[in-house]
């Protein structure tokens, strides 16, 4: 499935900002917190949005993009 997620700011002490595009194969609803490979290592995340289409999958890779996989949730 493809997710969106924010990232967790120690800055503000809460989830917030951009949303990130993931795959996970992981069962998640909405709220999930989960732990996003990042290009600086594993991050803290939670799922703000489930089910997008494949196509959103297809617009990444048209851009030379590959999705991460979330594999783990944030316990």
């Amino acid at each position: 499935m493809i997710v969106k997620v924010k990232y967790f700011n120690e800055e503000v002490g809460g989830y917030g900002g951009q949303e990130y595009t993931y795959r996970t194969y992981l069962p998640v609803v909405p709220f999930t917190k989960v732990i996003a490979p990042t290009y600086k290592g594993d991050n803290k995340a939670i799922v703000t949005e489930i089910n997008l289409p494949e196509s959103v999958q297809d617009e990444f890779e048209a851009k030379g993009i590959k999705l991460k996989e979330i594999e783990r949730y944030d316990t």
